[in-house]
C-alpha cells in the first residue's frame, strides 16, 4: 500500500485470501460495470442485477485462482460475458420449452382438447398458489414488475420503501417460486404469466 492507495494485485490477493473489507472494495470499484454490459445485452434491472451477482460470486468463490489474475478488467469482462451469455442459451431452452408447451395449449380454431384444458388449469393453478403464498406487498411488488414493468426507483416511490426493500424482496419471491415450482415449470410460469391471469 502505498499513501492509502492499495494496488490491483494487492486487492486481488486479499480477496482471494477471505478478506471482506477488500472485497467490498472491489465489488464497489467494479460493480457499475458488470451491471452496465449485463444491462446493456439483457435491457432489464433485474437481470442485470442477477448476472452481476453471479459475477462477484464466481469472485468470491474463485479462492487463490483470483490472485494467479494478471490483468483483472478483461479477466472481468470475460466472466461477465461468459455468465450472460450462458443466461441467453438458457432461455432459449426455455422458449423451446415454452413453445412445445404453448403448442399443446387450445388453438384459436376451438379444439375440444379435454387434456389440453387440464393442463392449462394445472398450470394456472399453481401460479395462482404460488403467489398466493406471498404477502400482500410481495404480491404487488412482483405485479408492478413483471406485469407494468415498472423500475425498482419507481416501485419504491410508488409504495413508499427504499429500493433496496424492492430488490430485498424481488430476490425472496423469485427464490419462492424456484423453490416451490421447480426451475423449469418456474421459467414456464414466469415467462407465460400474462396467459395465466
Amino acid at each position: 500500500m502505498r499513501d492509502g492507495i492499495i494496488s490491483e494485485q494487492d486487492l486481488l490477493r486479499r480477496v482471494a485470501s477471505g478478506d471482506e473489507a477488500a472485497f467490498r472494495h472491489l465489488f464497489d470499484q467494479y460493480r457499475q460495470t458488470v451491471f452496465g454490459f449485463a444491462f446493456a445485452h439483457l435491457r432489464t434491472e433485474a437481470l442485470a442485477d442477477e448476472i452481476t451477482q453471479e459475477v462477484f460470486i464466481k469472485i468470491w468463490t474463485s479462492g487463490e485462482k483470483l490472485a494467479e489474475v494478471q490483468s483483472f478488467e478483461p479477466w472481468l469482462r470475460t466472466v461477465t460475458r461468459n455468465l450472460t451469455y450462458s443466461y441467453f442459451r438458457k432461455v432459449k431452452q426455455q422458449r423451446e420449452l415454452i413453445d412445445g408447451y404453448a403448442s399443446g395449449l387450445p388453438g384459436e380454431e376451438g379444439l375440444d382438447t379435454t387434456s389440453q384444458d387440464m393442463d392449462y388449469g394445472e398450470v394456472r393453478r399453481l401460479l395462482h398458489d404460488a403467489l398466493g403464498s406471498l404477502t400482500e406487498q410481495q404480491r404487488t411488488i412482483f405485479r408492478m414488475s413483471r406485469e407494468e414493468n415498472m423500475q425498482y426507483k419507481d416501485i419504491a416511490a410508488a409504495l413508499g420503501i427504499t429500493e433496496y426493500t424492492v430488490n430485498y424482496h424481488l430476490k425472496k419471491i423469485l427464490a419462492h417460486l424456484r423453490a416451490v415450482l421447480g426451475n423449469n415449470l418456474y421459467m414456464l410460469l414466469l415467462s407465460t404469466y400474462f396467459l395465466f391471469l
